[in-house]
């Protein structure tokens, strides 16, 4: 059991987390609702825990590790590690714990949503002067990974052809309507290219803009930056070019690309049903029992 645990604000959770988490800790559980501002903050929130649980936005640097003797675990509540300094915390003797595939299902769900919205003409934007249909369209799919695979069998479920890039082709998942490409073929062969690469990969620089000839849809829903801003409005402002963003995930673009034309943010909901809520906090508390128990 752990003395005291620290939760270091809102995590995307079910709201019965501290209840369950009540069982692991001698001591009260804090959950502030608001992520630190500084590292002095973050310092100062979790001064006294030997546990504590943090979302993708909360850095835990080694210059915050150095302040913690006393920590123990870190269990982040998220896939994406990078905000954690994991090498050194593991070299201090600290477990460092994260939840994949909580979420997979919920984003490939919703970057169809967003195409049914924009091909339909459902929502703000229509993609061509009459509704179209997902069936017989091409779509590119630049990161095979678990998000890439769940994405391919929604496209072939909707009859759509599909053509992906990875760092590593994978043969079995290849056939008649499903091949594999490099980025420049991809790109210039897809009618709609979605982004599913890991946090602040730069996937999509000028030259790739540059393919992208009008009348395409480019959906991105990773976290970080993937493209330069300056890249990208030079291509959104070219024919009829549509793009999709995930405002959870969305950082810095929101603010910069909000109000321009043709550019789609969601709702903030983005891997956020109740669905996945739940199988994140099921993987926590498993994560807190099997760190407990070994």
């Amino acid at each position: 059991m752990f003395n005291k645990i620290v939760i270091t604000g809102p995590l995307n959770t079910t709201e019965d987390l501290r209840d369950k988490l009540k069982k692991y800790a001698e001591s009260s559980i804090a959950s502030p609702d608001t992520h630190p501002s500084s590292e002095k903050e973050t310092i100062e929130r979790i001064r006294d825990a030997d546990a504590i649980l943090v979302s993708w936005e909360s850095q835990i640097t080694r210059n915050v590790l150095e302040k913690l003797p006393q920590l123990k675990y870190i269990g982040i509540c998220a896939t994406n590690m990078d905000n954690v300094d994991v090498g050194f915390a593991q070299s201090k003797g600290i477990a460092v714990t994260n939840v994949e595939h909580y979420g997979d299902e919920a984003t490939a769900e919703f970057i169809f949503a967003l195409l049914l919205d924009l091909v339909k003409g459902f929502g703000k934007y229509q993609w061509r002067e009459y509704p179209s249909e997902l069936f017989g369209k091409t779509i590119g799919i630049v990161g095979m990974g678990a998000i890439g695979v769940r994405v391919l069998r929604l496209a072939k479920g909707f009859g759509m052809k599909v053509i992906y890039t990875s760092k590593t082709r994978k043969p079995d998942i290849e056939s008649d309507d499903v091949q594999f490409m490099s980025l420049d073929d991809l790109i210039t062969n897809s009618d709609i290219v979605t982004l599913q690469v890991p946090k602040n990969t730069e996937i999509f620089t000028a030259h790739e803009f540059d393919l992208m000839k009008p009348d395409k849809i480019l959906i991105n829903t990773c976290l970080g930056k993937v493209f330069s801003i300056d890249n990208f409005m030079n291509w959104i402002k070219k024919g009829q070019n549509y793009a999709m963003f995930d405002r959870y995930s969305s950082g810095d673009y929101y603010e910069s690309l909000k109000d321009t034309k043709n550019v789609i943010f969601s709702k903030p909901t983005n891997g956020l049903p109740v669905e996945t809520k739940e199988r994140l906090t099921k993987q926590v508390i498993e994560n807190i029992d099997n760190y407990l128990q070994n």
